[in-house]
């Protein structure tokens, strides 16, 4: 068969554009296929506009189509469509929360359990949890709307930690250092105190404070079933007496590692029952 008789895949438009050239791929005369990114159209192979069919395909893999306008202009529009899907995508990747805003909390308290943690709330209601500056692996977590709107509420009544002035004038040991943080796009505010007498800072870091014991409750749970389930008794009258005493925030986050507790043949019977009677109070709690 002539190389000009030969059956292409010719969907490409009259002209390659220099700026994206691996978007368009060549022929393979071969087989007759070609590789070019959009819909693939069986045609014959068109000369090259001045040429004949005897001089055979364009020696640069270039292909031609009777409507090479129309197809050069759709795939044009799908490129511009897929950068900006890729844009927005970025973008969403980058956002922190549905308006771009979080609040953060850290403590930093060395010889303490535990001697440091991080709290950061997005205003979508994902959090993450960090145990170091540099947690590799840190705890994912959904707050409930309500929450995420009282721990905002208080941020915003402190003023976002603008100028703010939460040290208390008393005299007190150390009781480790701690950071509020507020971020939205370019604004970021912070301040650090080590104790403070002011009600609505006190409101926000009870808040946290309760949080972080829940998601160290989850950390110990989930290390003693898989290395020490004899150690898993005395942790779970821990995370019931917490629980009780309203010492936790979200407790839900605990229900996966208490149901892998529960269903664990591994694991003494006396615990399991322990399990299940926490999973109890969680899913159905006392008013």
């Amino acid at each position: 068969m002539k190389a000009g008789s030969h059956p292409i895949y010719a969907h490409c438009h009259a002209v390659r554009p220099a700026r994206f050239p691996r978007l368009w791929g060549k022929v393979d005369l071969a087989s007759g296929h070609h590789s070019c990114f959009s819909h693939a159209v069986r045609a014959e192979q068109s000369p090259k506009p001045g040429t004949s069919a005897s001089e055979g395909p364009d020696p640069e893999g270039q292909c031609y189509a009777a409507k090479s306008p129309r197809i050069h202009a759709s795939a044009f529009r799908l490129l511009l469509l897929c950068l900006a899907v890729l844009t927005a995508a970025a973008l969403c990747a980058e956002t922190p929360g549905a308006d771009g805003s979080r609040v953060t909390f850290i403590k930093d308290f060395p010889n303490s359990q535990p001697d440091y943690y991080a709290v950061t709330v997005s205003r979508s209601g994902s959090a993450v949890y960090k145990t170091a500056p540099d947690d590799a692996q840190p705890l994912s977590l959904q707050l409930p709307p309500e929450l995420v709107e009282e721990i905002f509420a208080l941020a915003e009544r402190l003023h976002w930690f603008r100028d703010a002035a939460l040290e208390s004038s008393r005299r007190v040991a150390s009781m480790g250092q701690k950071t509020l943080l507020y971020e939205n796009g370019s604004e970021r505010y912070a301040v650090t105190y080590n104790h403070t007498e002011v009600p609505d800072a006190l409101a926000l870091m009870t808040l946290f404070e309760k949080l972080s014991q829940t998601e160290q409750h989850r950390l110990r749970l989930e290390y003693l079933q898989r290395f020490d389930r004899l150690g898993l008794m005395k942790a779970l009258l821990q995370v019931e007496a917490d629980l009780d005493r309203g010492r936790l925030l979200v407790p839900g986050e605990l229900l996966p590692i208490l149901e892998k507790v529960q269903k664990d043949r591994a694991v003494a019977h006396i615990a399991q029952a322990r399990a299940a009677q926490i999973i109890a109070k969680i899913q159905s709690p006392q008013p």
